[in-house]
């Protein structure tokens, strides 16, 4: 199972990179074409360039970070193939994320990996047995001199050996039929085209499932064999090309021998002596191209990410500030997030919505300019989905929307179904067009600022559009991007708004799932409001209870829901006698109520889990004494301390960092901790720690660290 483990880790970074080499090959293809005319050695380099790719986890950028769209996809595409990791926060960043922390795979990827590395190994098998049937057959071989050997039935030279490379020639191949050829395999030698041809094979052998890298594994050996050809003519003249060809085409006998995929033996005769019979020399100027072009392949492919950082002004600059550090197999998502709100969809889940700029400007004390997009996370920072708001308000604003610094996201549940909104919405100026739409009248007299909000529902694993577009008018532009409206009634879908002047209502309408305005007299809308008022008075409240093996409640939590539909803790009640003792000194939104998990005492601990100002977090009950074992810190002050303690300055944290805590387990006085946060240096730490509530000493702290 351990070798399993490591095979399905190992697969899932070759299927990385055997993507990247099917994006690449037609890269190659159209340069191999393109510079036809400069020595074949430039392209050997090309290739080689290529193959260290495929095999090379290690680069500083992802070749798909020209374009941040494709980036995303194309770690989004990774994250959904068949290998999760739990314990990793957002999407993989690097190819070492897969070999540190629990992973769980599907059935198909399991079947996929063992297909994988049983046809490795076949192709690496065959080539063995081969090389095995060669050396016998070459066991036999006189030596002429030097590396020189010759060898009865061999139908064409061959260069063997693993560490100590020999040339074979044929028995019957006379000295003055040897001459090219023989200098043509001295280049091959010199060049270390064995050694080239090895990593090539073992690139061939790990991506064997992939055509294209089957079909780069023949144009290399094309190339490799015109190249050596290249330099016999560079040594002996134009003029011999000629006669070359003529060795060439005399070598093309028939031959029997075993071929192994690491063995060079001459071939593709006929192809290489038509282009010896029309040979011209590379021109001068195409090697210099290609070196440039050589130079901009390994910028690409390895460190485009790095420059594109210097192009935008490095950590200087005023743009987008999306320096992260970056390592591994992909590029870090040029993305700023811009705004953040955290709430909770129906199921009770933490939920997190972020307007994040993809591509624009930030001027500071202005705002941003550009491309954006609402990025719907979980608690641990991990991407739901995400949509596009220039696609939403491209009628309205056109390609560029704006957003103000220190933007604040407001949501609430609008029309009382249960489920939180978010609004978000742009001005769109001040002109008759968007005057009418908002009001209905033709002329702007007072040139009113008209703001479009839409609506989105925050919902378990996605965040929907349920309505737009609502209008609201100013005169002085005070309106923000995301702003409260005035709930007039919750149950009958009703809130107010301001434009041109007059309050206007929107009410919801069921049957098409969105707002509509509606004008209510001054009397109905005093009814609706006492109705909303009576509601929040006395409802809304709800006690969740633990309960012991017998069916006894032990604890009881008492909560009401707020303007957000979040449970506010108000009462803890621990009942396991005939009294109740009640503590009121919660501060936060209830999760859950559970059994501690104990190494030595069962249904002793009750854990209460609950969302704080500033972190999610849990504070134990001792069931047996009614009194509190153990209340953790709300926020990351206690995180914060550890970390100094422990790792000196290398982590901090900012004040509005999030925490989340949870309880592993209880042993006597000690408590084993999880925690997850986000730094200051905006970086995830996930980590666990060991705290005794006796001695109220920390130990036992590791962490791991993810971008």
């Amino acid at each position: 199972m351990f070798i399993l483990d490591y095979i399905y880790r190992i697969f899932y970074t070759v299927i990385s990179l055997s993507i990247v080499g099917l994006l690449l090959v037609p890269v190659v293809l159209l340069i191999r074409t393109a510079i036809s005319k400069a020595p074949r050695r430039c392209m050997v380099w090309l290739w080689m360039l290529f193959f260290i790719r495929i095999i090379c986890p290690v680069s500083l950028s992802s070749v798909l970070c020209v374009n941040t769209e494709w980036n995303r996809g194309y770690h989004i595409l990774m994250r959904r193939a068949g290998l999760d990791m739990p314990d990793v926060t957002g999407i993989m960043t690097g190819w070492f994320t897969v070999f540190t922390g629990r992973i769980e795979t599907s059935t198909s990827y399991r079947v996929c990996a063992i297909v994988w590395v049983a046809g490795a190994a076949l192709i690496m098998l065959y080539a063995f047995v081969r090389q095995c049937s060669l050396k016998r057959r070459l066991k036999n071989a006189e030596k002429v001199y030097g590396r020189v050997y010759q060898a009865e039935g061999l139908g064409n030279p061959v260069i063997a050996g693993v560490f100590i490379k020999k040339i074979y020639l044929p028995g019957d191949m006379k000295a003055a039929d040897a001459k090219y050829v023989l200098s043509h395999m001295e280049n091959h030698l010199k060049g270390k085209d064995s050694f080239l041809r090895t990593i090539v094979f073992i690139a061939m052998s790990i991506h064997w499932f992939n055509l294209l890298i089957w079909l780069s594994f023949y144009l290399f050996n094309v190339d490799i064999e015109l190249s050596a050809d290249d330099r016999v003519i560079k040594a002996a003249g134009l003029d011999a090309a000629k006669d070359y060809a003529q060795e060439i085409i005399n070598m093309c006998s028939k031959d029997s021998m075993p071929y192994s995929f690491y063995t060079f033996k001459e071939r593709y005769a006929r192809k290489r002596a038509l282009r010896m019979l029309y040979y011209t020399r590379p021109l001068k100027k195409s090697k210099q191209i290609f070196i440039l072009v050589w130079l901009l392949c390994f910028v690409w492919w390895f460190m485009l990410r790095p420059l594109q950082i210097l192009w935008n002004g490095g950590m200087l600059n005023g743009s987008i500030e999306n320096q992260k550090k970056e390592s591994g197999l992909f590029a870090e998502d040029d993305n700023q997030t811009i705004a953040k709100l955290t709430t909770v969809s129906p199921e009770g889940l933490n939920r997190i919505v972020e307007i994040v700029m993809t591509d624009g400007t930030h001027k500071e004390g202005e705002g941003y300019d550009g491309s954006f997009q609402i990025v719907f996370c979980d608690s641990f920072g991990t991407e739901l989905t995400k949509v596009s708001l220039n696609d939403v308000f491209r009628e309205s604003v056109g390609e560029k929307l704006h957003f103000d610094e220190g933007m604040i996201m407001y949501a609430d549940d609008y029309n009382g179904d249960g489920i939180q909104e978010v609004v978000i919405g742009q001005n769109i100026g001040d002109s008759d067009k968007s005057f009418t739409k908002a009001t209905g009248e033709i002329k702007n007299k007072d040139k009113q600022q008209v703001n479009e909000y839409y609506m989105w529902d925050i919902e378990a694993g996605t965040v929907k559009k349920t309505a737009g577009p609502i209008y609201t008018t100013t005169k002085d532009n005070t309106e923000k991007q995301s702003c409260k409206f005035d709930v007039i009634n919750r149950g009958k879908g009703i809130f107010g708004v301001k434009i041109n002047g007059q309050s206007t209502y929107y009410k919801w309408n069921k049957s098409k799932e969105t707002y509509i305005q509606k004008a209510y007299t001054s009397r109905q809308i005093k009814a609706l409001k006492k109705k909303q008022s009576d509601e929040d008075e006395g409802s809304f409240n709800n006690t969740h209870t633990l309960k012991d093996s017998s069916g006894d409640t032990v604890v009881k939590v008492s909560t009401k829901k707020d303007d957000t539909q979040s449970e506010a803790i108000k009462s803890v009640e621990i009942t396991p006698g005939d009294f109740a003792k009640k503590y009121n000194d919660i501060e936060g939104y209830y999760c859950d109520i559970q059994w501690a998990e104990c190494v030595d005492t069962a249904e002793r601990y009750a854990v209460l889990t609950y969302n704080g100002k500033k972190a999610q977090t849990f504070t134990v009950y001792d069931t047996k004494s009614q009194d509190i074992f153990y209340k953790n810190e709300d926020g990351n002050k206690m995180l914060g301390k550890i970390f100094r303690e422990y790792n000196g300055t290398d982590i901090s944290f900012n004040s509005d960092n999030i925490v989340v805590y949870s309880l592993k387990e209880i042993d006597g006085d000690s408590l084993t901790i999880d925690f997850a946060a986000d730094t200051a240096e905006d970086t995830t730490i996930k980590g666990t720690f060991k705290y005794d509530v006796s001695s109220k000493r920390y130990s036992g702290f590791s962490y791991s660290q993810t971008k």
